[in-house]
């Protein structure tokens, strides 16, 4: 089936709700950057498509996926792997690059950036060097934790998921707030799409936690202009928080974002997430806020906690 029109699938409602619900869908377009110029680069033919990518079977995808055809998991530099639906032409070239029938190099400029934005070419060393750094980086992370009790993660979300849990977040959002209304924010704490993220990212938090903690709860929290979060410490049994930016308007860049104020040791630090950052801190040891969200703008998160057995 092409997927050139996303089909939304008939998710179950809660009682006396509509049946549409918000639905994720990870394509290559997802990768693209937003608000910025997207300059096709030359590729030589040490690019190659990165190694281990396999056919993904319907019951491995993420719950309420929202695009039938060719659905790969393509490993990541950051040691997962990310599901990845693919429209027939796209499977066909994907296909003809892995057999060597041709070269990346020899591909349309458009097609050519869209696969190397959506991580489906690296050269190998290329990809190890990133794997490597992403080690260093959870290294350091953990160390962060252990020294001042948090740690930000930067691009923690590839590009192609940090995507396509933007549009899932602005769909959830435009639920649950509705429209005109009195309401500057909502947390959805029975989201499957909040719970499948736990487990899959428990490759990336693992490493950087002090100690063996296993995620206990997840929720999208969803917020417009007016909206705040009081000082307050995260209520047991979450020892550690992870604050994963998933959207924000009119800009998703660190330097735009709604701040997050941690009280630490060493006094009241500002975070600044953008898109696809995530925030890891000890919740319940840290108090924590937000000031008002400015007028016209926006934010969306991902809250994911864990707890020490």
């Amino acid at each position: 089936m092409a997927i050139n029109v996303l089909t939304p699938l008939p998710f179950p409602a809660r009682p006396g709700e509509p049946a549409r619900l918000p639905g994720l869908a990870c394509t290559p377009e997802c990768a693209a950057p937003r608000g910025r110029a997207r300059r096709p680069t030359p590729l030589g033919k040490g690019h190659v498509p990165v190694s281990g990518i396999e056919a993904a079977r319907e019951d491995e995808l993420p719950p309420r996926w929202n695009v039938r055809g060719d659905v790969v998991w393509l490993p990541d530099e950051r040691g997962v792997r990310v599901p990845l639906a693919l429209r027939p032409r796209e499977a066909s070239i994907l296909a003809e690059l892995q057999s060597g029938r041709s070269n990346a190099s020899d591909l349309e400029p458009e097609l050519r950036l869209l696969f190397s934005e959506a991580g489906l070419l690296a050269t190998p060393a290329r990809f190890e060097r990133g794997r490597a750094a992403w080690q260093g980086r959870l290294e350091q992370a953990r160390a962060n934790m252990c020294a001042r009790g948090f740690a930000v993660l930067r691009d923690l979300l590839p590009a192609t998921l940090r995507g396509a849990l933007r549009a899932y977040a602005r769909e959830l959002a435009a639920r649950e707030l509705g429209e005109g209304g009195r309401r500057t924010s909502a947390c959805v704490g029975d989201d499957p799409v909040a719970a499948w993220l736990c487990s899959w990212l428990q490759p990336l938090t693992a490493p950087a936690l002090p100690e063996p903690a296993p995620a206990c709860a997840a929720a999208f929290e969803c917020f417009r202009a007016g909206a705040q979060v009081e000082r307050h410490l995260d209520a047991a049994p979450a020892d550690y928080t992870l604050t994963i930016a998933v959207d924000a308007s009119p800009t998703e860049r660190a330097g735009s974002a709604w701040p997050l104020y941690l009280e630490s040791p060493g006094g009241v630090v500002e975070v600044r997430l953008a898109t696809g950052d995530a925030l890891l801190f000890k919740g319940r040891a840290l108090p924590h806020f937000r000031s008002r969200l400015a007028r016209g703008r926006t934010a969306g998160t991902i809250e994911i906690a864990y707890t020490c057995w």
